[in-house]
């Protein structure tokens, strides 16, 4: 149980930079994710991929939030099974990893949530700024097919006279 906590500890302090793994631990290839969740998550692909294409989106923050939670939860999972032979450090490891990369995911869908209610609801100084009396206040807000944090939400306020 120490090397496995261990393996978390060093997992979720040290930052992972794209490079090889500096502890050699052998990567969880897709054939060893077989956990008792990766059945629902492989039939809930189709559903996914369906989904963003009739919402017309490449972007859906709830969305892509549930199926990558899944996806990582299944990952995280399947460290345990019989088919992965790491090591109790190296599952530590991997374990964190996942659940860091998981949990940035969230932190990023709250911020953007944040973001987007902020959006919808601005401040009061600025809507009686564009409701004047006497004048006819117009707001058109695009809605790109890309919703993502590079391209969120655009807006154009336009007044116009009566």
């Amino acid at each position: 149980m120490g090397e496995f906590v261990a393996g978390i500890q060093t997992g979720v302090f040290i930052e992972d930079d794209g490079g090889p793994d500096p502890f050699s631990c052998p990567e969880l290839q897709p054939f060893m994710v077989r956990s008792s969740l990766h059945k629902y998550v492989g039939m809930s692909a189709p559903v996914y991929s369906t989904a963003k294409y009739v919402l017309g989106r490449t972007h859906v923050p709830t969305l892509d939030l549930a199926f990558e939670a899944a996806e990582g939860f299944d990952q995280a999972l399947s460290i345990f099974g019989s088919m992965y032979d790491g090591g109790e450090f190296c599952k530590g490891y991997l374990y964190s990893k996942i659940a860091t990369k998981t949990a940035m995911k969230f932190a990023t869908y709250f911020r953007l949530q944040a973001e987007y209610k902020r959006f919808y609801n601005p401040p009061e100084h600025i809507v009686e700024t564009f409701m004047k009396p006497g004048r006819r206040t117009m707001i058109i807000t695009h809605r790109g097919n890309d919703l993502g944090p590079e391209n969120s939400m655009k807006a154009l306020h336009g007044t116009l006279d009566n």
